[in-house]
């Protein structure tokens, strides 16, 4: 495993700032062995989530044996969470020989003036159910932070936060400034999509058991969506569920499955273990 990022990146923040937020020791995936769908509980979007429910920790770690920056991050409040992430900027007293002197050794060529002009964050893009944990990685542009000292030389700016509100059927977002130590509490939000009941395409494949469909489009041509809060065997599940309904595998891999077409459209699933997300591409056949 290089130290180039490998796709989705996770996670976020800076030891250095304990006295910003409680810090919460342990690394580990997100414990996602819930069935999909079952994290969605009954929640008001009037609990409003305050910075002091996600408590976090950073520290340097081992993965795959190799030598990252981790952090971890646990949620309290009465939602379930698919998206924390931290935006840092570098301190302004920052040397390039600081800097230097951090990055040596991590990627061959990086100088100061790269570090500088790359986004330094922290992400972690998973469902993580409310109670539950998670972990990810810190990274800078598309490298992985291998060391404290790296992240020592910037501070926190922004905190995102998406969550799923059930309430609205959307995934909601919240920021908070760092700076002004406040969370701003009208952000963006995204609609959840419902299943597409008369489609002639969605009448093709197996309804997923979730409600958590984000980013559906449902054309003459395609049927595509993602299913959030997937696990590894949920997908292995929808993959045999599929087989079932008179599709066959091609090509299956970890976390690819690719079907032989059928009734002129071609039928793939892809899976992020990193976002806990199950893509899913219905396709036309090309004449």
């Amino acid at each position: 495993m290089t130290s180039f990022k490998q796709g989705m990146t996770v996670a976020v923040i800076c030891a250095s700032l304990l006295s910003v937020i409680a810090g919460c020791s342990g690394n580990g995936q997100s414990t996602t062995d819930k069935p999909a769908g079952e994290h969605a509980k009954t929640t008001s979007s009037n609990d409003e989530i305050t910075v002091e429910q996600l408590p976090w920790n950073v520290e340097e770690g081992i993965d795959n044996g190799d030598r990252r920056v981790m952090v971890s991050f646990t949620n309290n409040t009465n939602h379930d969470i698919t998206e924390f992430e931290v935006d840092y900027s570098l301190k302004a007293d920052i040397t390039d020989e600081q800097i230097a002197q951090a990055f040596e050794g991590t990627a061959s060529g990086v100088t100061p003036e790269d570090v500088r002009n790359t986004s330094l964050n922290c992400t972690i893009r998973s469902m993580t159910g409310q109670g539950e944990s998670a972990t990810g990685f810190c990274d800078y542009g598309a490298w992985y932070m291998t060391s404290i000292a790296q992240l020592d030389l910037a501070e926190p700016d922004i905190l995102t936060v998406q969550y799923v509100n059930t309430d609205s059927n959307t995934l909601d977002t919240v920021y908070y400034d760092f700076n002004s130590k406040k969370m701003n509490k009208g952000g963006d939000s995204a609609p959840l999509s419902s299943w597409p009941e008369n489609s002639p395409r969605a009448s093709m494949i197996p309804q997923p058991k979730s409600t958590l469909i984000s980013d559906l489009l449902d054309s003459e041509d395609q049927l595509r969506f993602d299913i959030l809060g997937f696990s590894y065997e949920d997908f292995q599940q929808y993959t045999n569920e599929c087989v079932a309904n008179g599709w066959q595998i091609s090509t299956s891999m970890d976390d690819i499955a690719y079907f032989v077409p059928k009734d002129g459209f071609s039928l793939d699933l892809m899976y992020s273990d990193d976002s806990s997300t199950l893509s899913v591409y219905l396709n036309k056949e090309q004449q």
